[in-house]
């Protein structure tokens, strides 16, 4: 099953590095949705509490303390100013002892607990000074400046008493506050914008690693270990589909028609046999799009001026009758089963150059059908009058149909849905075509979101950069004309 075509390139890739970057900016791109979901409501708190942040006031009292000497002195030297650094450590704890605190509380009627008290007293050292700091945070500057001062006034006389020590004194009595300490509102909305985002973007990181899916045909190649054949949009969004099935002879979108020409190509110089030629469509799991793509694939070759039956070989779970809208009493079943010939099932010219081989829905014995010798039989048969046969089998996940039936074919066409399989269910189905030694001519990355498909390879970069060049011509073109003609007006 390994091999390599015309069409792939090694260095058509960029390097693991660029490659991971990329990957990762893809996917916080494609869960986009999910980041806001989870980032929105981080945010919201973040604003919620910037604009409920209360007005505080802080307090300020100044003393001085010194080792003894006249407090007028001039100078002091390092030694002496080391011993005061050390005596405002301790300070700074006896003023917030809880003996001080209970007495502050009790005074004034205070709600706060001891911790919350403490932690709103501070004692700082003024560098290179004697003085030391006393502040207090509250909402109320008229209580903060008497917390401030009362707290002052026990701190000196707990001093006094312990340590027998007079030369403290007080410089500034704290005085009611007029000013407000900054809400910080911006720091605290940056933060939660920051959150929010880190966040978002971590739980999407995550999901994608525990659910990935497959996505870039790079990393389907490292499994099939062949290249692939193109890429189709998903096509079933599209309004202007009739019926969303048999479109390319009359559908609009010329991209999706272009990349079915596309595979149309590298198929024919991939079995450049001059007589018929058999091809068999499958995929891993059901609704990737296989059915959907081997007709519209048959009525690219037919349009092309070739001969083609299109077999359908899904006997469990037939779509044929859905989506042709026609009824039939016998199909490829009765033909295995000896009860008809091929020529009363064939139905003729579907389309110009198509004929079709359906097949009604049985549920028993299915497998021993394709074993048997008939199936070869009758692809010998029908070779001599079509140019091309596609054989549209069941899903690997559902059957080994499609491993049976390869034996008969020239090649096989691998469908894979864009963003629907997990990289164990794709090994499974490459073993069983691999255990069959199917000649595998590549895979088609189908169904892919046409917002995403950048994301696929360097080729399409190109393609949407022109979509982006020529829309933006015309716009600038337009406004041009109108510009102009609204200044002839004048």
């Amino acid at each position: 099953m390994k091999r390599k075509d015309d069409f792939y390139e090694e260095d058509f890739y960029e390097s693991d590095d660029e490659v991971d970057l990329k990957d990762l900016l893809f996917t916080l791109f494609r869960r986009w949705k999910l980041i806001v979901l989870i980032g929105a409501p981080i945010f919201i708190l973040g604003v919620f509490f910037a604009a409920t942040r209360p007005t505080i006031y802080m307090a300020e009292m100044t003393m001085m303390i010194s080792n003894g000497r006249n407090i007028s002195a001039t100078s002091l030297d390092g030694g002496e100013l080391s011993v005061n650094q050390k005596l405002t450590t301790t300070y700074s704890e006896i003023a917030r002892s809880k003996t001080i605190l209970k007495n502050v509380i009790k005074k004034y009627d205070l709600e706060t607990s001891l911790i919350g008290l403490k932690n709103s007293v501070t004692i700082d050292p003024v560098e290179d000074t004697e003085l030391i700091k006393l502040t207090y945070k509250n909402e109320d500057p008229i209580l903060a400046a008497a917390i401030v001062n009362e707290i002052g006034n026990e701190f000196m006389l707990k001093v006094r008493g312990i340590m027998n020590f007079q030369n403290i004194k007080v410089i500034e009595q704290a005085e009611i506050p007029t000013d407000t300490l900054p809400k910080k509102r911006m720091i605290i909305l940056f933060i939660s914008f920051a959150l929010s985002i880190m966040i978002g973007c971590a739980v999407a990181l995550l999901i994608e690693f525990f659910f990935f899916k497959l996505r870039k045909e790079k990393d389907i190649e490292k499994v099939l270990g062949v290249s692939s054949l193109g890429t189709v949009e998903n096509f079933e969004k599209e309004e202007d589909i009739q019926n969303k099935q048999l479109f390319f002879k009359n559908f609009k979108n010329h991209k999706i028609n272009e990349s079915f020409r596309n595979i149309r190509t590298k198929l024919h110089f991939l079995n450049e046999k001059e007589s018929s030629r058999t091809i068999l469509i499958t995929s891993t799991v059901s609704k990737e799009g296989k059915t959907l793509f081997a007709l519209n694939y048959a009525m690219s070759l037919a349009i092309a001026g070739k001969k083609v039956l299109f077999i359908d070989c899904d006997i469990r779970e037939s779509k044929t009758q859905e989506i042709f809208g026609f009824t039939f009493n016998r199909g490829l079943e009765s033909v295995l089963s000896r009860k008809c010939g091929v020529e009363d099932v064939i139905l003729k010219n579907v389309e110009n150059n198509l004929d079709i081989i359906p097949t009604k829905n049985i549920s028993n014995n299915v497998t021993e059908l394709f074993l048997g010798d008939e199936m070869s039989s009758l692809l010998e048969k029908l070779e001599k009058d079509y140019n091309t046969i596609i054989l549209d089998t069941p899903s690997l996940s559902q059957a080994t149909d499609a491993a049976i039936l390869s034996k008969y074919c020239d090649g096989v066409v691998y469908i894979v849905a864009y963003n629907q399989l997990k990289k164990k269910e794709l090994e499974y189905g490459e073993s069983i075509l691999n255990n069959a030694k199917a000649n595998v001519y590549g895979f088609v990355l189908n169904k892919v979101d046409e917002s995403e498909k950048y994301y696929l390879d360097n080729n399409v970069y190109w393609d949407r950069y022109k979509i982006f060049r020529d829309n933006y011509n015309d716009k600038k073109k337009s406004f041009k004309i109108g510009l102009k003609n609204l200044l002839k007006n004048y």
